[in-house]
């Protein structure tokens, strides 16, 4: 049926509505007030106001989006049928009524919108009115009884139905709007739940009460929203150290997280201004958050996979679809923060917007975030920030994070708190290994995470991982969280706040394996350091039908093209597709970039061979790994791996090497050949590593133990502890101390073999007994959850 002959039937079937009394109310004549005022305000959000030219890049095509959605469910509409919108099955699939809500917000935001082709079009008005007036007799009432996930009828459907209420206020009539409202209240009637669900739930229940112009649902709103707002000690919520947990033992602060902060912001911005405004101290959080939880995981638009859980497996939102919300959301925040943070909000927000070369981060937004981004881009008053060099560790969620010039990094781990990943619903089936102690590199190779590279990508291969290679059951091994008081992940950020160390106790799911495995992030490599890898009693075939063994990961890359080369010891290698192609004792590999994007290096101090292996047309589909919403559809993308075997029942086995992410062929050899990085030591007491370029010293202890050189001490401990020791310019020392397992009482005791001068600063928490003839520290590391502890010795 053509869109002609659809909009005769919903015309036919809205005189049988009007006849019925679903009339469509005129516009009432009462005075303005707050509550119209907050509305106004909520709908010039939604829609963009009118201070845009409609016709002019980049509003056109947006407006013309807002158009075709509008189009589509206008066209799909028909009165008559049993489902008014015959594709879904709203008597069946809860998440179906919430998209026929959404369907009918669509439309109300074409009629609402300036310069749309539907701008106060009273027939579609009427379509949606009446679509509306359908679900509330038929399908979400305040006596429907719910089926199904419970999300829905709490909270996407309250989500959508307000905002369509709100463009459409004046198409309502208060009787209609009453009904509507009353059904989100029986559904969502308080603020109830924790972390992301307690912030939806405010705003359900703030947006209701805009609508239904009721104090006391705003004031719930309003208070209801603070216990989300402070920081946690453990379970769902912002965390001290920056971390977003969900469903108690995942790293989710790019999903729940980012759906927590959108709607906080809704939230905020709904209230900004009224008398129901936010204004308990715990707001100042916040601004908190996007300094230390988002910005450190957001790299050329991008909001790292590593901490969007399951999300990873969804093939329509990927990890630039995340960082784009994240955008919108903070061009936002900015435009209702007080001067103070918008001092170094938008400095930031222009960093962001502008290192985002692979997707347009402001489009396909509202035109509100459109218009106000544009402005932000053109004002020559604010300037961008300059491109961040830092690190940070999160021992509440098991990442370690680095941005440095060129390239960003991640190290994912489990923790007796953390599961390596979260698969329910049919979500992320493959995921076995992507938290369990996986190292990420970006390099300006935007795309390298994006398109199908979750669907394609080995589950078995995934970089900076030492694996079991025992076969798998979907979503096998979700959820585990190690038992032993020898497992744990932490790590420990520098005193300048540029370098980091990321210390991993491996106890690997329904396997015997264990291994001590540890990461240094200095200026441009990364150290990975592995021993005491051991797996008695390996029995039985693997998934790759070899006898079942240990592998360390290198790196799995997706290749921008089948021709890659890659270049080991100066000569072309794994040129062939599936065939291991092994070389022993390597010095150093390269793999080349297109046009010089995407190029990395790879060191291998060590004396083991190493397998390298091209296996181009990797070919999956997403519904492999998301039986929920993937599609069946094959995909397929090229790809280049690299790892070390330490085969069958290995005992205290151990690997070295160096990663030089955008190192050229010419750089690569270089460095091999003089590496800045020098390895102290790698054994199951310490792990250890000097940059002799930077002046930094950086060490994981597994326990008490002395790092010695050539029989002279350097440096000990009496605990498993991260340090990093940092020369300073003038002479003296900035060591920082840190408890990998986070849960130690009482004191760890460092002790350089150097000799200092006086204490320029300690942080609370360090004695120092002396700085000469060596410095020796006591850290009380009693609570401090993994926090590292800094001493300035002159």
């Amino acid at each position: 049926m053509g869109t002609t002959m659809f909009r005769r039937v919903t015309a036919l079937a809205l005189g049988v509505a009007v006849a019925a009394g679903a009339s469509v109310a005129a516009a009432p004549a009462n005075a303005a007030d707050a509550y119209d005022d907050m509305r106004d305000a909520w709908v010039e959000r939604l829609t963009g106001g009118d201070d845009f030219d409609p016709t002019s890049a980049p509003y056109a095509d947006q407006v013309a989006a807002i158009d075709s959605a509008a189009e589509a469910a206008w066209d799909a509409l028909d009165l008559t049928q049993p489902e008014i919108w015959p594709d879904l099955d709203t008597a069946a699939a809860v998440e179906d009524i919430t998209e026929a809500y959404r369907r009918a917000e669509a439309m109300g935001l074409a009629f609402r919108t300036h310069g749309s082709d539907l701008e106060g079009d009273t027939t579609l008005a009427s379509a949606a009115v009446a679509a509306l007036d359908w679900l509330e007799t038929n399908r979400y009432s305040a006596t429907t009884s719910p089926y199904g996930n419970w999300w829905h009828w709490q909270i996407g459907i309250p989500l959508e139905l307000h905002r369509a209420v709100a463009l459409l206020y004046d198409q309502l009539t208060s009787t209609q709007r009453a009904d509507m409202l009353a059904a989100t209240a029986h559904f969502s009637p308080a603020v109830t739940l924790t972390g992301a669900n307690r912030v939806w739930k405010a705003l359900v229940v703030g947006a209701r009460g805009v609508l239904g112009k009721s104090s006391s649902e705003l004031s719930s709103a309003r208070t209801g929203v603070v216990p989300a707002l402070e920081v946690v000690a453990s379970g769902d919520g912002f965390h001290a150290d920056g971390s977003f947990i969900q469903h108690t033992k995942y790293a989710y602060t790019g999903g729940y997280g980012l759906s927590f902060l959108q709607n906080l912001v809704d939230l905020l911005a709904l209230l900004a201004g009224s008398a129901w405004e936010v204004t308990d101290p715990a707001v100042d959080n916040v601004y908190e958050w996007i300094a230390e939880s988002y910005d450190p995981f957001l790299v050329r638009g991008a909001l790292m996979d590593t901490v969007r859980g399951r999300e990873i497996s969804r093939q329509t939102f990927g990890e630039h679809d995340a960082g784009r919300r994240l955008i919108q959301t903070v061009v936002t925040l900015a435009e209702i923060a007080p001067p103070a943070e918008q001092a170094w909000l938008k400095p930031m927000l222009k960093q962001w917007i502008a290192s985002a070369t692979l997707r347009d981060p402001l489009a396909s937004g509202p035109l509100f975030v459109l218009s106000r981004g544009e402005a932000l881009m053109a004002d020559s008053a604010i300037v961008a920030r300059p491109e961040p060099e830092s690190a940070k560790v999160f021992p509440d969620m098991g990442r370690v994070s680095q941005r440095a010039e060129g390239y960003a990094a991640v190290v994912s781990m489990v923790t007796p708190s953390i599961a390596p990943y979260e698969s329910i619903n049919g979500e992320n089936l493959r995921g076995f290994y992507t938290g369990d102690g996986s190292l990420t590199v970006y390099t300006d190779d935007d795309s390298q995470f994006s398109e199908d590279y979750w669907a394609t990508a080995h589950p078995y291969r995934v970089p900076g991982t030492t694996i079991d290679t025992m076969t798998r059951a979907s979503a096998s091994g979700a959820g585990y969280l190690p038992t032993s008081s020898s497992a744990y992940g932490g790590g420990v950020e520098s005193a300048s706040g540029r370098w980091a160390v990321a210390s991993y106790s491996l106890d690997a799911w329904n396997s015997p394996l264990v291994a001590k495995k540890s990461w240094y992030f200095f200026d441009d490599e990364i150290v990975a350091l592995g021993s005491g890898i051991s797996a008695p009693g390996q029995s039985g075939t693997g998934w790759n039908g070899q006898p079942r063994a240990v592998q360390t990961i290198v790196e799995a890359r997706k290749l921008q093209s089948s021709a890659q080369q890659l270049v080991v010891d100066g000569t072309v290698r794994a040129a062939t597709t599936l065939t291991a192609d092994v070389v022993s004792d390597p010095d150093w590999a390269h793999l080349e970039g297109v046009g010089g994007v995407g190029q990395l290096g790879y060191v291998f101090p060590g004396t083991e061979s190493v397998t390298f292996y091209r296996q181009n047309a990797r070919s999956c589909s997403w519904s492999q790994i998301n039986s929920l919403v993937g599609s069946s559809t094959t995909v397929t993308e090229d790809y280049m791996s690299v790892w070390l075997e330490h085969g069958s029942s290995p005992s205290n086995a151990s690997y070295r090497y160096i990663e030089l992410p955008g190192a050229t062929e010419a750089e690569t050899s270089a460095y091999a050949a003089s590496p800045d990085a020098q390895i102290l030591a790698d054994t199951t007491t310490v792990h250890a590593v000097r940059e002799t370029s930077l002046g930094v010293t950086a060490a994981t202890f597994w326990g008490a133990g002395t790092l010695s050189i050539s029989g002279t001490p350097l440096l000990s401990s009496t605990a498993a502890a991260s340090i990093i020791v940092e020369d300073l310019p003038g002479g003296g020392y900035a060591i920082t101390v840190a408890d990998p397992t986070a849960v130690r009482t009482g004191t760890i005791d460092v002790e350089l073999y150097a000799s200092g001068g006086s204490v320029v600063s300690a942080d609370t928490g360090v004695t120092v007994s002396r700085t000469s003839p060596t410095i020796r520290l006591s850290v009380d590391v009693t609570d401090s959850h993994g926090a590292g502890f800094t001493t300035v010795i002159g």
